[in-house]
Order: structure tokens, then sequence, then C-alpha cells
């Protein structure tokens, strides 16, 4: 299979248990393994049996609004290319605007939208190893998005990533097990 196959057939993979995730996280079909400072570990059933294990965390802003999520799964195999977040805001984000991630003191990066529903609009990112090791290294990130009502105004959401380390050995861990 070469690279871009493999990596198309990896970004479709990650999208459908996505949609598992968060078809399920509606219902009763995922649940809150274990927490990890301001982390869950969300599991939910796979179909054949298996779980997939993600970490999540509600954002809000500094009024104390839930404004958006972050789920982040680890590499689901040593031919994954690596860990992904998934950023959800509301509809009423300016998508032209992207969304702006910046990791504990290092520059910001932006990112488009990959898609919206009715459960909001998303961004995936592809955490590289050095992203990873910030995450670890750093006591929080920030996000922010503009609302489509008002162009001229950020929304900074801060994210904490106080058991960031542990929930994420946790979430690698579980979906490395043979018997997920």
């Amino acid at each position: 299979m070469s690279i871009v196959a493999s990596r198309v057939f990896q970004a479709l993979f990650f999208f459908v248990a996505f949609l598992v995730l968060t078809d399920a996280a509606h219902s009763q079909d995922v649940r809150v393994k274990e927490e990890h400072g301001d982390w869950q570990v969300r599991c939910a059933a796979e179909a054949g049996g298996g779980k997939l294990c993600v970490l999540y965390q509600l954002l809000v802003d500094g009024n104390g609004n839930t404004v958006a999520e972050i789920t982040i799964r680890g590499p689901l195999s040593e031919q994954d290319l690596g860990a992904r977040a998934i950023l959800t805001t509301p509809l009423e984000t300016l998508l032209t605007k992207q969304l702006t991630l910046r990791i504990g003191r290092a520059e910001p990066k932006r990112y488009p939208f990959t898609f919206c529903s009715k459960e909001g609009c998303f961004v995936t990112v592809a955490l590289t190893e050095h992203d990873i090791g910030s995450m670890r290294a750093a006591a929080k990130a920030q996000v922010t998005i503009i609302p489509a009502a008002a162009p001229d105004r950020e929304v900074v959401l801060a994210v904490s990533l106080q058991g960031f380390t542990a929930g994420y050995a946790a979430i690698v861990a579980a979906n490395s097990d043979p018997a997920r």
C-alpha cells in the first residue's frame, strides 16, 4: 500500500472512529474509564467487541460558559502515523478565520475547520511527537476561535494540561491492548 493510500485509509479510519465516539457520546455507549487531572479517559465500544479510548476535556470561556471540547487519541497501531486531536466548536464559529492552537509558550498554529454537523464544527489536528512532548511539559494550551456574529472578537479558551501525561499514557496503553 502506498504512503498516500495508507494516510487516506488512516484518516478515514480515524474519521469513522471519531463518528462512533461522537454518536456514542450522545448515547450510553461511552463511559468515563478514569480521570487524570483535568482530563477524562473516555472509552466507547467498537463493532466486534473492542473499545476505543480517548482523552477528553470540556473547554469553557472566562465566564464559565461551555464553549468547545477537545478529544485526543494516540496512535492505534505501530503503522498509525500518530496522535490526533479533534476540537469541536459551536456552529456559530467563523470558519474562514480558522482555529488557533498554542501549546505552552510555543508559537500559535492555525488549523482549518474540517466539517460541521449538528453537534458543531470540527478541526482535526495531527499531533507530532514534538507537540505531545510540549503538551507533557507545559501547564496549559490555548484555543482561540472567532464568533461569526462578532468577527472582530476573539474567544480564548484555556486547555489545562494538568494530568495530560498520565491520561495520554492511559489511552495509548488501552488502545494498544490486543484485548481491546
